[in-house]
């Protein structure tokens, strides 16, 4: 199969492009939009920009403790650069900082 150069947009209101060469055809998934897989290098040379770090989530079995198992993920995966966040306790510590806000706020109009 000879390959075929697509020219693929920066974004949806952007008129940059760059191109990129597909060694396959792929198929539509809907008539509307179409599907591929492209490198993360090919795409970071395309868009002249870093793209953000993947993100996962993981839920943990009910009785595990979140911060040693947070501890045990960061050194597993310390070359890979993994930083894990406790979703949980995140929100906690942002709802109480608003708390607080909120009170003060309450406090000097009544």
């Amino acid at each position: 199969m000879k390959p075929v150069w697509l020219e693929v947009a920066r974004g949806p209101n952007s008129e940059a492009t760059f191109d990129v060469t597909v060694y396959w055809r792929p198929r539509p998934v809907r008539r509307s939009w179409l599907r591929m897989i492209i490198s993360q290098e090919t795409l970071e040379k395309g868009l002249n920009a870093e793209l953000p770090a993947p993100t996962y989530f993981v839920r943990l079995a009910d009785g595990v403790d979140p911060a040693s198992t947070s501890t045990a993920l960061e050194s597993a995966f310390l070359k890979n650069g993994l930083e894990s966040v406790d979703l949980i306790k995140e929100m906690r510590d942002a709802m109480a900082t608003q708390l607080v806000f909120q009170q003060l706020l309450l406090g000097f109009l009544t």
